[in-house]
């Protein structure tokens, strides 16, 4: 009995699988081969982490399913319909210059780590980056969820540490040290946000 009231958050993960293994099915017949591709990889994906999930008693198989979900958001980012990167013009979400690299303005403003507990995170703002920068998966996926999706700072701030624990917790974590079914679930939520709409 323990054992199944570890575990009964899988039933409300497999509802958001199957909403977006639903949508998906409906979808693909709009959408580009490459993006059919993707929807291919997403679906091997999330059948992967739930079966990462069923094995949760230990820490290690949260954390993969994590990073399963991760790659996911990693997977999206790639698409040009979804993020649109023109050589010495920019970047574009939604057909709206997001990057500028004529003007050097990102219509998003970088907030950086100045403690060990902070993580670096995006927030609403027009900001004029005069070094060069490095266009990670953080800021892809904040670009998409401020310009495509309308997410707040509080939002953002969210999604940038649940990147944060991709990177120092998920991956380098260990056998001691994982993801709290919690964190599984909004960045699984961000997950079903890309897919479904």
């Amino acid at each position: 009995m323990k054992i199944c009231f570890d575990r009964n958050f899988l039933f409300g993960i497999y509802k958001l699988h199957q909403k977006c293994n639903e949508y998906i099915n409906a979808d693909r017949y709009n959408k580009s081969e490459d993006y059919n591709d993707f929807y291919n990889r997403t679906c091997t994906q999330l059948k992967i982490a739930f079966e990462l999930l069923k094995q949760s008693a230990e820490p290690k198989y949260l954390n993969f399913a994590y990073i399963s979900y991760y790659q996911i958001l990693e997977d999206y980012v790639k698409l040009f319909e979804n993020w649109k990167y023109e050589m010495n013009k920019g970047a574009y979400v939604n057909n709206e210059l997001v990057i500028d690299e004529i003007g050097k303005n990102w219509k998003l403003i970088f907030i950086k780590k100045t403690t060990k507990k902070d993580f670096p995170y995006f927030q609403l703002g027009t900001e004029n980056i005069t070094d060069e920068i490095k266009i990670t998966a953080l800021a892809k996926i904040s670009f998409i969820l401020a310009h495509k999706f309308n997410k707040n700072n509080s939002f953002l701030k969210e999604w940038g540490r649940l990147n944060d624990l991709r990177n120092t917790v998920a991956v380098h974590g260990g056998t001691d040290n994982s993801v709290s079914v919690e964190d599984i679930i909004s960045l699984l939520k961000i997950v079903e946000l890309f897919l479904t709409n």
